[in-house]
């Protein structure tokens, strides 16, 4: 969870803006919108990337353990057990992970979207305070 409290630092920083440089933000929320979409696709395509790894780890293991056990076991029990291995329970947790970053990246790029909404209600405040 370390990479969510560096994006929600860095995100709380990225929204941050005032009277003195709402004119340079408001020119630079364009790619501060790209970079975060981009993260967010970053994270799906990390997802996708785990979940065929997590398969093919799930054959792997199945194969060792068929090959190494004595008796004949379902492959239900077999999957099982496998869920308790080192491995599985650390892709398992980088899955959620990515998952829990996607969504928060969602909800981040709703903040982006309504963002020119925000600066435009600013400069207006801006505007009726100078008259």
């Amino acid at each position: 969870m370390d990479l969510y409290i560096s994006y929600k630092k860095q995100i709380m920083e990225d929204l941050k803006f005032d009277a003195f440089n709402i004119k340079e933000y408001s020119m630079l929320v364009a790619s501060k919108k790209h970079f975060w979409v981009a993260r967010l696709n970053d994270h799906r395509l990390e997802l996708e990337e785990l979940k065929i790894n997590k398969n093919k780890l799930i054959k792997t293991l199945l194969k060792k353990a068929e090959e190494a056990s004595p008796i004949k076991l379902s492959k239900v029990s077999l999957e099982k057990s496998l869920e308790d291995t080192p491995e599985f329970e650390d892709i398992n947790k980088k899955i959620k992970e990515n998952e829990h970053l996607i969504k928060y990246l969602e909800d981040v790029g709703w903040i982006f979207s309504k963002l020119t909404e925000d600066i435009k209600n600013a400069i207006e405040n801006i505007k009726l305070e100078q008259m």
